[in-house]
């Protein structure tokens, strides 16, 4: 009676161990989805489970059978958005933003590049040329590689090889490809017009590694499979999570006013002297005054996007040294006429400046010296230093007037009592039939 007991006891031990054993295969089956997360696809993971019981009397040993698990390939994808290179551009500016595409699953993987990504305002700003791949694994590319309006496969863009993305580890950059959106602000775009740009397109705005099956798009960033000992491929079979796609959106780019100066030249035949002999032409004496005036605020209409700034300089070249911040204020000589022996006159703080450069250059690309050439003078300025004090804005419908500028001319031989002047403004030629000629030019930032 006793050893039927025996076998009894034995056996419920038994079924127990069997129980033991079934739960931790159970346990291990749960879990190979989170261990392929940081184990390589087609991985084997062994497990044998022992256990040791007694009856009171006797101490039994039992080993289960070895548990073998197969790491399945799991696909994954996050797409993450870098700050745009500026986040406040002006009108007419170009800027980028840069998103970084991770390989999340465990095996390497393909990625699809869209060609073409979302702009949130398509009115005031523009995708300025292809999407580029400028990284792969932190590691900028010699020479971008272009992805076209149809988007493109890594490997097919990169090569079966470099195109082939390994698994990131968790941390750094390996597993990673960087790709560049160019994008233009558009001329009409105007301060507080704002855009988004998004690469990918998920169902809900923003996910990452989301199933693809239910909402493809041409759009999508998603993983592409590689072909069996193909790109480091495991050989197994397809990912068993299917094709996975990810967005990211950018922060926000918000267009800043312009800041712009409005100046104007004023300019008046201050006086006129015949020295007595009115049928001698080149004796006579015309001095021209002209004042500089920074307007505040902008001339009507207004140009929309633009903030009245203060008149800075720009480079100009005095004495063949170039030289920064300078703001340049010159008239063209009158076609007829010349500089006469008194010296131009400026305002303090402005030097008179003189060149023999053709008119066909622009004044800021002349070269001007602050010594009267011996040539033939073409034009007659004034520089002033606007490095340290730039010329104010001054108070709002007041503006800033400069004044204090004159230049003397006499009449040559040649010249007629009707005649035509040629000016230049805003680099056109115009002309006038009487000799009060506007001035040539007022050069600034």
């Amino acid at each position: 009676m006793k050893a039927r007991q025996d076998l009894i006891q034995k056996n419920q031990k038994i079924r127990q161990l069997s129980v033991t054993a079934l739960l931790i295969s159970s346990v291990l089956g749960m879990i190979s989805p989170v261990l392929a997360q940081v184990a390589a696809a087609g991985t084997d993971i062994k497990n044998t489970a022992t256990a040791t019981f007694t009856d009171g009397t006797t101490t039994y040993n039992a080993t289960s059978n070895e548990v073998v698990i197969k790491i399945a390939e799991v696909a994954g994808v996050n797409v993450t958005a870098q700050t745009p290179s500026a986040t406040t551009p002006n009108s007419g500016d170009t800027l980028f933003v840069d998103f970084v595409i991770t390989n999340t699953g465990n095996d390497p993987t393909q990625f699809f590049i869209p060609g073409t990504a979302t702009l949130s305002n398509t009115t005031k700003f523009s995708q300025n040329g292809d999407i580029q791949i400028i990284a792969v694994n932190g590691t900028n590319l010699g020479t971008p590689v272009n992805v076209s309006n149809a988007g493109g496969e890594t490997g097919t863009l990169l090569g079966a090889t470099q195109g082939s993305i390994a698994p990131n580890p968790g941390t750094g950059t390996t597993g990673t490809i960087t790709v560049r959106v160019p994008i233009k602000v558009l001329p009409s775009a105007i301060a507080g017009d704002s855009l988004t740009v998004a690469l990918g397109n998920t169902s809900t705005p923003n996910t990452q590694n989301q199933d693809r099956s239910t909402d493809e798009d041409t759009n999508d960033v998603r993983t592409v499979d590689n072909a069996n000992g193909v790109g480091g491929e495991t050989n197994a079979t397809a990912p068993i999570n299917g094709v996975r796609e990810a967005m990211a959106t950018s922060g926000a780019i918000t267009v800043n006013a312009r800041q712009q100066a409005f100046a104007a030249i004023l300019k008046a035949v201050s006086s006129y002297n015949n020295n007595t002999t009115p049928n001698v032409l080149t004796d006579d004496v015309l001095t021209y005054s002209l004042a500089l005036k920074v307007e505040n605020p902008p001339p009507s209409p207004a140009t929309a996007g633009l903030v009245t700034s203060d008149l800075y300089g720009t480079t100009i070249s005095v004495n063949s040294i170039v030289t920064p911040n300078r703001i340049l204020v010159s008239d063209t000589i009158p076609t007829g006429m010349q500089l006469s022996n008194t010296a131009p006159v400026g305002p303090t703080g402005w030097t008179p400046v003189y060149t023999t450069s053709p008119l066909t250059t622009d004044a800021h690309k002349a070269n001007w010296e602050t010594n009267k050439p011996s040539g033939v003078i073409r034009r007659v300025g004034f520089i002033y230093d606007a490095s340290t004090t730039p010329i104010s804005k001054g108070s709002v419908s007041v503006g800033t007037t400069v004044s204090g500028f004159s230049i003397t001319l006499n009449p040559q031989s040649t010249f007629t009592s009707k005649y035509t002047i040629f000016f230049h403004r805003n680099s056109q030629q115009r002309k006038l039939t009487h000799n009060n000629a506007a001035p040539s030019f007022l050069f600034c930032k």
